[in-house]
């Protein structure tokens, strides 16, 4: 089965209002100093497997992680409006094909779990973020 941060990066890397904030700095990895901002960073904090919806001759399962995003900017107004566009890529998301490795997944959900909060980085002077969470219902293949 195809880890679900690829899934999701895909997705992400291909929507025009992210890449036209943000270009190809989406991540699955935490943002380090000197990172050109804007950038929109991702973690799997949990989630769960179905294992009543898996096939093991072709590894196809449907799981729901559980994801946190986070949007970086220079300033607080350019968090918030990636993660403005953000939200409207994600909520409400139903039923989205992504080809990946050469194989059709399906996003067959996502749904905002907690609504941005803004954040300023205690360790990186300058670095503002909002987060958010996301649970996710993804068909692997």
């Amino acid at each position: 089965m195809e880890d679900t941060n690829k899934i999701i990066r895909a997705y992400l890397a291909g929507n025009a209002g992210i890449a036209a904030l943000v270009g190809t700095r989406v991540s699955a990895r935490p943002v380090k100093e000197g990172v050109t901002l804007p950038a929109l960073t991702f973690n799997t904090r949990g989630g769960v497997s179905n294992p009543n919806i898996y096939d093991p001759v072709t590894d196809d399962g449907l799981v729901n992680p559980s994801v946190q995003f986070t949007c970086w900017a220079s300033d607080p107004m350019g968090a918030r409006a990636l993660y403005e566009v953000l939200r409207q890529a994600l909520q409400g998301l139903n039923m989205q094909t992504v080809t990946f490795n050469g194989n059709d997944h399906q996003i067959k959900s996502a749904i905002e779990e907690v609504i941005g909060q803004d954040r300023e980085d205690a360790d990186i002077p300058g670095y503002f973020s909002v987060i958010t969470f996301y649970a996710f219902e993804i068909l692997a293949k």
